[in-house]
């Protein structure tokens, strides 16, 4: 690769994985391929806010190919809840230019299980016999 700005690489395929739903409890991951010369940085923003990459359940990593070669950077969030919803840039720079590229996170709910609405039923009949 020439020197030169940031570019994205399999922009298609980003483009098919833009829109993520996911359950609140699971892990999400956005992969950013993007390469440049010199080598590219990355940062994330969320709703347009920089996002801190570096609580206890969001990391970000550099991605390769089964080649080897580096191809861009994964953002991962672990036990998301509907919180975590919004939009996610990556923002990939170098000394030559920048670009984005932003994914819809859409985080659904849990069902409330079966013992859960066993203990709320006996509280609600505990409240109303008192």
């Amino acid at each position: 690769m020439l020197t030169g700005a940031p570019k994205f690489e399999r922009l298609r395929q980003m483009m098919r994985d833009q829109l993520v739903t996911e359950r609140a409890g699971s892990t999400v991951r956005l992969r950013c391929r993007a390469d440049a010369v010199p080598p590219p940085s990355v940062v994330w923003l969320k709703d347009g806010r920089l996002l801190v990459t570096s609580s206890p359940r969001t990391h970000v990593a550099t991605a390769a190919d089964d080649d080897g070669d580096d191809t861009g950077f994964i953002l991962r969030i672990s036990s998301v809840t509907v919180e975590d919803s919004g939009l996610y840039t990556c923002r990939v720079f170098n000394d030559i230019g920048l670009i984005n590229f932003t994914f819809t996170v859409r985080v659904t709910g849990l069902l409330i299980t079966h013992p859960v609405q066993r203990v709320l039923s006996a509280y609600i009949m505990l409240f109303i016999s008192v």
